[in-house]
């Protein structure tokens, strides 16, 4: 069989476009390997060398990269709330053995390093993620474009949306790697044990606090009042906080604002403090006079204050006919 010069010369130079790239290929593994999440480091000149396909020597390996902004006088918040996610699937490939990861690889481009790229894609914001399909091999795309987009805008910024993306473009599907964590398995026992001694040795003072009657029926009351002046009501129903006209209280009863539940508790808690005095605080003053006086006093609030309830409670009632001292 004969071969003329020209198709020796085609074989030879294909056969050095495939060794250059094969070439170049084991430069962006080993750079992926000494990377510390597998993502390699990029500026303008090894972004393009990384990317690039031409017809003669075809990119027979994919490409995601991250162009970015990270350092602090670019103030990109998105860009430091996308790294550690970007950095965690980088790592998760890099679990991968050495022939899988040859031919898919993450590098990272900042714009400090690679503005000749942002100015020629035309980017005017980070962080942008791209992923460049093979040109070459079985998993060659046809796509006339240069590379897949990500949308933040529709998937954001989480770790799950990004691997689904990432794992059914790579080369095979890989699970995310999750770094053994000792921290919980340290905090946890350490803080159960420090609470058992702490409430050990602060029993003597917690256990009469948590006996005392006292406690007990102030806390009782404050929830009672908290319940029967309607905030399950206002929480359930989503209650304005007051009238537009700025008035406290709705009228009817199937209306209700929140600042009148607050006045109607506050009268509640006033007329349970009433018979509370009356029942325990009166008798236990010395003299007959002073606890007379004191009689008078918290009966007259008590009467004062329930002639108010039910002027409210004649204002959400208009049909409702009597009422006590106040109109």
């Amino acid at each position: 069989m004969k071969f003329s010069l020209s198709s020796l010369a085609g074989l030879a130079s294909l056969l050095l476009a495939a060794s250059a790239q094969a070439s170049t290929q084991d430069d962006f593994l080993a750079e992926a390997n000494a990377a510390p999440n597998g993502i390699i480091k990029l500026d303008s000149a090894s972004y393009e060398r990384l990317v690039s396909s031409s017809p003669g020597s075809p990119r027979n390996y994919s490409v995601t990269v991250v162009l970015t902004a990270l350092p602090e006088q670019f103030k990109c918040q998105p860009c430091h709330v996308f790294d550690p996610v970007y950095k965690t699937v980088g790592n998760s490939w890099k679990k991968a053995s050495r022939e899988e990861r040859k031919d898919h690889f993450f590098g990272q481009l900042d714009f400090s390093d690679g503005q000749a790229v942002f100015a020629k894609l035309g980017l005017q914001s980070a962080p942008n993620l791209q992923y460049f399909a093979p040109k070459a091999g079985p998993r060659k795309s046809d796509s006339k474009q240069d590379f897949i987009t990500y949308d933040f805008s529709r998937n954001g910024f989480g770790l799950e949306k990004l691997h689904n993306w990432q794992s059914n473009l790579a080369p095979h599907p890989f699970p995310i790697f999750t770094p053994f964590n000792p921290i919980p398995y340290i905090v946890i026992p350490t803080t159960i044990i420090g609470g058992i001694i702490g409430l050990y040795f602060a029993s003597p003072y917690i256990v009469p606090f948590i006996q005392s009657k006292a406690i007990w029926q102030g806390a009782c009351l404050v929830a009672i009042l908290i319940f029967t002046s309607g905030h399950m009501w206002n929480r359930i129903r989503g209650a304005p906080y007051q009238n537009r006209d700025g008035s406290v209280f709705a009228q009817g009863f199937s209306q209700q604002n929140v600042i009148e539940t607050q006045v109607v508790g506050g009268i509640y808690g006033l007329l349970a403090f009433s018979a509370v005095a009356l029942a325990s605080l009166a008798p236990k003053m010395l003299g007959s006079y002073r606890q007379r006086f004191a009689v008078y006093i918290w009966i007259g609030v008590m009467i004062f204050v329930f002639s108010y309830l039910v002027k409210v409670f004649k204002y959400k009632n208009g049909g409702y006919p009597f009422r006590l001292f106040l109109g």
